[in-house]
């Protein structure tokens, strides 16, 4: 079976590489240590997500399907985030990097250059960005992550859509190596940086890809739940004057973990459950009359909303409540 043939070998080589990261990370004391704004208690290892940058890497110098703007753009933003997760990076280089690196992933879909690359530039930073505002609990990147790929692999296949199908293999054998060590009561190891924005950097590049190939925007809906998530939250912290580079735990999904003792793994699945039906409904829509698209974009957009808004307000309902 093909998808076999490149899955088992990505997630032994996955493997070696996630165990020797590990004796790495202990000996020169990458870790992450619990403060008042994290949602986990324990010290742990950092930075596990590193191998999903080298994998697709390496799988890029096996093949000659690979674009060098799609390399030199990953290689760029996972080397950035991994020292960011070492040592702290000032805003503008990171920001610089995000944005060369953003560029450089519209390239690899499109060599020709087109103005609407600048705004759509902003778009993938503030993506890559709120990708990793979202990593916060174990398993959530993970799962929702996979989701996404497996939802563009499955929607390409039955569409008859031409893509790089190994690419999503080998990026899903690296992303359940992953989960098995991240998706746990106590994970072994986090992400990091490089982790949670190196998966939005490949997710960004097969979803763009996907709308290119159709040129249908609707596809934009598989990524609804995080988005949701990531812009309420930072129009509620702009409305507190709160710096929105900072980290904090005002995300819904931080929330329901910290504040209302829901476990981090069902959170996640939660998370990528309802992400799950929308994408099946996406795909359904996709062969309807534009219209049909637009208006049903905008009840998804709608309902989501409303859930999001009723479970915040709820949840400050019930915290005060305790507080008295």
């Amino acid at each position: 079976m093909e998808f076999l043939k490149f899955f088992i070998p990505s997630t032994l080589v996955s493997f070696v590489l996630i165990n020797l990261y590990f004796l790495l990370a202990k000996k020169y004391l990458i870790i992450d240590t619990p403060n008042h704004r994290s949602s986990h208690s324990m010290i742990t290892i950092r930075g596990g997500g590193i191998i999903i940058p080298i994998i697709i890497l390496m799988y890029a110098f096996y093949t000659i399907e690979m674009t060098w703007y799609f390399c030199i753009g990953l290689t760029l933003v996972s080397v950035v985030s991994f020292i960011d997760d070492i040592k702290n990076i000032l805003p503008l280089p990171r920001a610089v990097a995000h944005m060369i690196s953003a560029f450089l992933l519209l390239l690899s879909i499109s060599a020709e250059f087109n103005l609407y690359y600048i705004p759509l530039a902003f778009f993938v930073v503030f993506f890559f960005n709120g990708y990793n505002f979202m990593d916060g609990i174990n398993g959530i990147t993970g799962i929702y992550s996979s989701l996404i790929s497996l939802s563009i692999y499955t929607t390409s296949e039955y569409l008859g859509i031409s893509y790089d199908k190994n690419l999503v293999i080998i990026f899903l054998g690296g992303v359940v190596v992953f989960l098995f060590y991240n998706l746990r009561k106590k994970a072994k190891c986090f992400a990091g940086d490089v982790g949670s924005i190196s998966i939005a950097f490949v997710n960004t590049y097969l979803l763009l890809r996907l709308i290119n190939e159709t040129k249908n925007a609707i596809f934009i809906l598989f990524v609804t739940v995080y988005l949701v998530d990531v812009i309420y939250t930072i129009i509620e912290r702009l409305w507190l004057k709160q710096n929105i580079f900072h980290a904090h735990r005002m995300h819904l999904y931080q929330k329901l973990a910290n504040e209302m003792n829901y476990s981090h793994r069902f959170v996640s699945i939660s998370y990528t459950i309802v992400q799950l039906i929308i994408n099946v409904v996406v795909v359904l829509m996709y062969r309807t009359e534009m219209l049909y698209q637009i208006l049903f974009s905008f009840f998804i957009l709608v309902i989501c909303s409303i859930v999001y808004l009723n479970s915040k307000y709820r949840q400050k309902i019930i915290s005060i409540n305790k507080f008295w």
